[in-house]
């Protein structure tokens, strides 16, 4: 399958040649990734990004999920916020991933994967374990079916434990 990724922009400064363009733009790229689809009919199909700002959102019916981009939220409160911003009308509600980010090891200034503030000890606080257990407080108009994970080869090394945080998120959402 594919992972079709689509940011988008918020059309409601746009005059009306420039939401033109726009809009003839995402045409053409969902054109193409409908056209894959219907290609590529048993395959898996994934979008990734702001919803909100699709003007059709038609093909989001075809997909299997939709990733919300949290990557660089800095508290659970910022997840909910994109989440509610995506599911938006015309959006299916039973299919939404939540993309979260390990910190990553090799550029220490890319602060995508650690919450706001530190805990008790004086930790950083990373941001898997608790968008994990956000995933699974209900909610009411849309469902959170998992979390969508990046960098996670950043926390294979980690000193304690392989995949440790990721761990920690499995482990929240499947408790044995």
């Amino acid at each position: 399958g594919i992972v079709a990724r689509y940011t988008g922009r918020s059309t409601l400064n746009m005059v009306d040649e420039e939401k033109a363009r726009y809009k003839a733009r995402q045409e053409l790229f969902l054109d193409v990734i409908g056209k894959w689809h219907t290609a590529n009919s048993g395959a898996v199909l994934i979008f990734e990004g702001n919803s909100q700002y699709l003007l059709n959102t038609t093909l989001l019916g075809a997909c299997d999920y939709i990733v919300v981009p949290s990557f660089a939220a800095t508290s659970v409160e910022e997840i909910a916020f994109t989440m509610l911003m995506n599911a938006s009308d015309g959006v299916p509600a039973d299919r939404f991933l939540i993309g979260v980010a390990v910190p990553s090891m090799s550029d220490p200034s890319n602060q995508n994967g650690y919450f706001d503030g530190t805990d008790a000890d004086g930790n950083v606080r990373y941001a898997l374990p608790f968008a994990a257990q956000w995933v699974v407080t209900p909610t009411d108009g849309y469902e959170k079916l998992g979390l969508y994970i990046v960098n996670a080869q950043d926390d294979y090394y980690n000193l304690t434990k392989t995949f440790k945080y990721i761990r920690e998120a499995v482990d929240c959402m499947n408790p044995s």
